[in-house]
């Protein structure tokens, strides 16, 4: 399954590539047989992605979501038609393009929808689907296996929709009761898959239909269309079956599709010539439509998946899938606490019932990070959720910090409380001019794929104290690439200009320029705002505005501490020793030592940065060997670290087939 998630990831980034291709030069090209031909490429290569991949769940979103939907909308935009053609935005493009949704058109003022008989619960759906799959799994019931399918295509649609869900459009419901339909007009027309109805629609049945209906007449035009449109639909379905099986076609799904077509075809002249409408309860009508629609299955459609084994397969995919949910529930967690943090607490107006609204969030943070067991996510999730999220939570239960600001959309306040990320001040002051020795991204990741490469084959023949100072950058870089990463993706979402992660370190002029205006800029002003600046109006209408400066820092030192002891033992799983806290702690007494010189002294040594740097850095560097490094080496962090970094590249290197490590 590793190298199946592999190959399905890399497909995805395929999709993704084309998809940014197709918005940015096609669309500057006449409609018609020009853009046609430039998306040609696009098409092959989005029928032959599926080839890929070998499991039947993963073949089948791919085949169904792109080698099909995908192309069906490329067609119409390729002719400025279709959902494609009024996108203006990329994001949404990507979005309509690869996932199959359609955008929900505003219905008239006096219109009324029919009532439905049981509501589109998602948890429902997602109950009765995993029973259907058990029953399916124990008794081979042909029944169960139609049922779980159709709620497998429901289930898809609903996911989808809550993947987009937070960027605001408003999308019609995937299918529409099929076991209600009246007849089989009304259950492959109106009720069931409408994103397949709606592509197939404006592909095939409305250009034949408008082609022949000159030379034929409207009606026959409808009879040819309606044909027309199963027989695709049936080719389709052969070439995704294609894709599952491995196995030639045996006509069998296109037959399926074909004799369905021609009963439509028979049921609108019959209803056409007699005037006959039967007007039958949905409760007989619904399960004669749907009986017939599964007993010619029975025959036709499902045959070759069952002589192929997919269906057992799809079900070890299914087992599989719930095996390796734990990451995804985690992040489902972060962001179903999220939801319930801007829809329900922003509605307190009190701070104290705010803050106290928030202690189960707070909680729940706190202990997601031991539902992990590797160490890049781990520490990942530790920093983002368990320190930077909840402290802006704290803030926002005062009304304070980026959280609180009561126009911020419901995806902006995901994207700022998740992610370690800063906007910046449009009227902020201009900065002094800065050395910028490593300031491309690509420049230090490659710096820190090289400290890799030397650890992982290197490691046992250096000297130890060379080590750590590869340790020591690596750190940093890694830091660094991960909050740039974070920037570019936001930046890019909200169309902002985000603050830079860290301010070259390495030219500080003092041990305060590194920890107040350096490094780790989104931890330092986190811990500004939720610390420092409450500790000292507190503190300063007993010891006066200046004496409660040091108490403050102390306590900023101090809390860093504990949050780095936290995020030790969520890595390492070993009670903490409280080295890393006495490393703060001996910090922030040098840095109050050193602005008390400064201040008592009056005196500013000025030195220039190539002097300065090397003394600052080299006494974070010097405490950090004896007293921060130490837990993580005893337990054998850096390996571990070191290893799922080679993993990661690995990874990249089979998927994109690039050396990146020689």
């Amino acid at each position: 399954m590793g190298d199946e998630a592999n190959n399905f990831c890399k497909s995805c980034i395929i999709v993704l590539a084309s998809l940014i291709y197709s918005y940015l030069i096609p669309s500057k090209l006449p409609k018609g047989k020009i853009r046609f031909l430039s998306l040609l490429p696009i098409f092959y290569l989005f029928i032959t992605l599926p080839l890929s991949l070998s499991r039947p769940i993963p073949i089948t979103i791919l085949s169904w979501f792109i080698s099909w939907l995908a192309n069906s909308k490329l067609l119409l935009y390729s002719f400025d038609i279709g959902p494609l053609s009024t996108q203006n935005s990329m994001l949404n493009f990507i979005l309509i393009g690869a996932l199959p949704i359609k955008i929900k058109v505003k219905n008239p003022p006096n219109f009324t929808p029919p009532p439905r008989i049981l509501p589109p619960n998602n948890w429902l759906r997602t109950f009765f689907f995993t029973l259907f799959v058990l029953i399916y799994d124990v008794t081979k019931s042909w029944v169960m296996f139609g049922f779980a399918l159709f709620l497998f295509i429901d289930l898809c649609f609903a996911i989808c929709a809550f993947l987009v869900g937070p960027f605001g459009l408003d999308l019609e419901e995937p299918s529409d009761e099929p076991y209600a339909s009246s007849s089989l007009q009304d259950f492959w027309g109106r009720r069931w898959n409408r994103m397949v109805s709606d592509a197939l629609r404006h592909t095939i049945y409305k250009p034949i239909k408008s082609y022949w209906a000159d030379s034929v007449g409207l009606k026959w035009a409808q009879v040819i269309g309606t044909l027309a449109t199963f027989i695709v639909s049936g080719l389709v379905h052969e070439l995704l079956y294609y894709h599952v099986t491995r196995v030639g076609p045996t006509w069998e799904v296109t037959c399926f599709f074909v004799l369905h077509g021609v009963c439509v075809v028979l049921e609108i002249a019959l209803k056409r010539e007699l005037g006959w409408n039967l007007g039958l309860h949905w409760a007989v009508s619904g399960p004669l439509t749907v009986g017939f629609v599964m007993t010619t299955g029975y025959w036709l459609f499902f045959p070759p998946l069952w002589r192929n084994h997919v269906d057992s397969e799809a079900i070890e995919d299914v087992k599989a899938f719930v095996y390796n949910l734990k990451e995804i529930i985690l992040w489902s967690i972060v962001l179903a606490s999220l939801c319930y943090c801007y829809f329900i607490v922003s509605k307190f107006t009190n701070s104290k019932i705010k803050l106290f609204s928030l202690l189960p969030i707070f909680t729940l943070f706190t202990i997601l990070p031991l539902s992990l067991s590797s160490v890049l996510p781990t520490g990942i999730t530790a920093f983002f959720i368990t320190w930077l999220a909840n402290f802006k939570l704290l803030q926002y239960a005062f009304n304070h910090g980026p959280l609180s600001n009561p126009t911020l959309s419901f995806l902006n306040f995901i994207l700022i409380a998740v992610f370690p990320i800063k906007i910046k001040h449009p009227f902020s002051q201009i900065k002094k001019p800065t050395i910028n020795l490593i300031s491309n991204f690509w420049l230090k990741t490659l710096i820190f794929s090289i400290f890799v490469g030397i650890c992982n084959t290197y490691r046992g023949i250096l000297h130890p104290f060379l080590v750590f100072v590869i340790y020591c950058c690596m750190l940093y870089f890694f830091l660094d690439i991960i909050i740039i990463i974070c920037n570019k993706i936001v930046g890019s979402i909200l169309g902002v200009e985000l603050s830079p992660p860290s301010d070259e370190p390495y030219v500080s002029s003092s041990l305060q320029d590194f920890w107040g205006k350096r490094w780790n800029l989104m931890v330092t002003d986190v811990m500004r705002h939720t610390v420092y600046k409450p500790m000292r109006a507190f503190l300063s209408f007993y010891l006066g505005p200046t004496w409660a400066q040091v108490p403050a820092v102390m306590a900023v030192f101090l809390v860093s501490g504990l949050m780095h002891e936290l995020i030790f033992y969520y890595i390492t799983r070993v009670s903490p020793t409280w080295e890393v806290t006495w490393f703060f702690v001996l910090h922030g007494l040098c840095l109050i030592l050193e602005v008390c010189l400064k201040y008592g002294l009056g005196r500013k040594l000025g030195l220039h940065w190539a002097v300065s740097g090397p003394l600052a850095v080299g006494f974070v560097m010097g405490t950090g060997y004896w007293w921060f490094f130490p837990p993580l080496l005893r337990n054998h962090i850096d390996v571990r670290a070191t290893e799922e970094v080679m993993t990661l590249y690995d990874f990249v290197k089979r998927s994109l087939k690039i050396k990146i490590l020689s």
